[in-house]
């Protein structure tokens, strides 16, 4: 936003979510609010430009800097060269805590964002809390994503793959991840996990991972938070109950949650039921 000097309404974001939750929910085979297969949603942001929008009875029409902005978002952060930084947020999540803005009317708005890495960013990785981090540009950004990297990811890092050493005392562990997470990116979770088995093909015997789809930061969302995912993990440890699902439920009803990378597939019945959907390996599957 500040690359393009343009801050959108949320009720611009709202509007490409609406739009993309519309051409990609029932890629599923279901219609529930939820995009559950988001590798298939090949929505275009640049489609919505030139559309008119209702803001609290003011229209305003979307730009070409809007639907950067939210390509963008969803893309994550790459170079100047388009190489990959990180991950972003999935189509259909909320902008709110990513891309905030806040607004004094509808067209006047300016980026509010999320506390935790603007402080990140100028305290630690910068040293110096007064940094005007708007004025930084994408090489001074991938600068700093380096040179904080170096600094802190021997002593706060969490992606070493060999968890054998706690595998071989006895440990258990259960991770999942709202697929509309709107501060922690669920795919850099899921290429965690997929690197642990990589470098351990047995690693699902001590650690399992779980997609949550619609689910928010640490639940809430249209979709389908996991339920006791806690006592998951003791009935695993203590009685051997090895966990194949998990039980969710949300707005739209129930859904067990499949062990990744498998997904819930619908075969007929209440959608809202969880006996309604089988783990397959793909939503193609019959």
């Amino acid at each position: 936003m500040n690359i393009r000097q343009r801050y959108p309404n949320q009720c611009i974001f709202n509007a490409f979510n609406a739009a993309v939750i519309d051409a990609c929910d029932g890629l599923d085979g279901v219609t529930d609010g939820v995009i559950s297969n988001f590798a298939a949603c090949k929505f275009d942001p640049q489609s919505m430009i030139g559309t008119q929008v209702d803001c609290r009875g003011t229209e305003l029409m979307i730009a070409e800097a809007d639907a950067e902005i939210v390509a963008a978002t969803w893309q994550g952060p790459r170079t100047q060269n388009g190489d990959f930084i990180w991950w972003g947020i999935l189509p259909g999540t909320p902008f709110s805590g990513l891309s905030n803005t806040i607004c004094t009317n509808v067209t006047d708005c300016k980026p509010a964002p999320f506390s935790i890495p603007p402080d990140w960013i100028s305290r630690w990785c910068m040293g110096d809390a007064t940094t005007n981090l708007t004025a930084l540009t994408v090489d001074d950004f991938v600068d700093v994503f380096d040179k904080c990297k170096a600094k802190y990811e021997h002593i706060i890092g969490t992606n070493e793959v060999d968890l054998t050493p706690f595998a071989r005392a006895g440990g258990k562990m259960i991770s999942w991840h709202g697929l509309s997470d709107e501060l922690i990116f669920p795919l850099a979770t899921g290429d965690y996990y997929q690197r642990v088995l990589d470098d351990d093909p047995n690693a699902k015997d001590y650690f399992r991972f779980f997609y949550a789809p619609g689910a928010q930061h640490c639940g809430g969302g249209a979709g389908y938070a996991p339920l006791n995912p806690f006592q998951a993990v003791v009935d695993w440890t203590e009685k051997g109950i090895v966990p194949e699902t998990l039980a969710a439920s949300g707005p739209s009803g129930n859904r067990d949650l499949c062990l990744y990378p498998l997904v819930a597939v619908y075969k007929g019945g209440d959608t809202r039921d969880a006996d309604s959907y089988d783990c397959q390996e793909d939503f193609n599957a019959e």
